[in-house]
């Protein structure tokens, strides 16, 4: 696979496109979009115009957002009709790619979008090492988001919810069992703590359950 900067770059051409002919990216590692964010940054282009075109590629039907859906979304809350793009001739996995470097790079992604954007990557069929490489992080750091996933959707909304961390959700993972999870979940929340309370309440959690046994 060509390396970013190449993705980036290679056969694009710089349009004037109907807002309208731009259909939602598929691959878009973000789901949750901050309305208060969007209003800043539509005052932002209302101000001082748009500073970084939005990049698409051909589909069936007009074309496919690769990055910049907060870009789209602000201007269509201007009342935009048309919206500056680059063209890029780019497959499935090379859009998935750079619209997850974006989020990444641009505003912090929640860890558990950017795990199930990895997720469709290797799913895909790019190998870990490979993936690492592209977004300049260790393989190891790769593995860690991944297994994030392991945590079932109802833990993963209380984690949300609760606007707790990564290293939060990796200390749950010690745990196998979703209930115990979201018991041990409910006293972390109601207490505020730390990573480090949270694991010692983890700790004594799995001690009990191995007693009773």
């Amino acid at each position: 696979m060509r390396n970013l900067q190449a993705l980036q770059t290679a056969g694009r051409q710089l349009c004037w496109l109907p807002l309208s002919s731009i259909h939602p990216n598929s691959r878009q590692p973000r789901t949750d979009f901050d309305e208060f964010a969007l209003m800043e940054l539509a005052a932002s282009i209302r101000q001082n115009g748009l500073l970084q075109p939005v990049t698409v590629r051909p589909a069936a039907e007009g074309y496919e957002l690769i990055m910049g859906e907060r870009r789209c979304r602000a201007c269509r809350l201007l009342g935009h009709t048309h919206i500056e793009a680059f063209v890029l001739p780019a497959d499935d996995q090379e859009s998935a790619l750079l619209a997850l470097v974006e989020n990444v790079q641009r505003k912090n992604l929640h860890f558990f979008e950017e795990a199930e954007a990895l997720s469709r990557l290797c799913g895909q069929g790019m190998a870990q090492d490979t993936l690492a490489r592209m977004l300049g992080k260790s393989p190891s750091a790769i593995n860690n988001r991944l297994r994030l996933l392991r945590l079932e959707p109802s833990v993963r909304e209380v984690i949300c919810e609760g606007q707790l961390t990564e290293r939060h959700a990796r200390a749950l993972l010690r745990m196998a069992d979703e209930q115990l999870q979201l018991k041990a979940l409910k006293i972390i929340c109601d207490r505020h703590c730390s990573v480090k309370e949270a694991e010692e309440i983890i700790a004594s959690a799995k001690d009990e359950t191995a007693n009773k046994v």
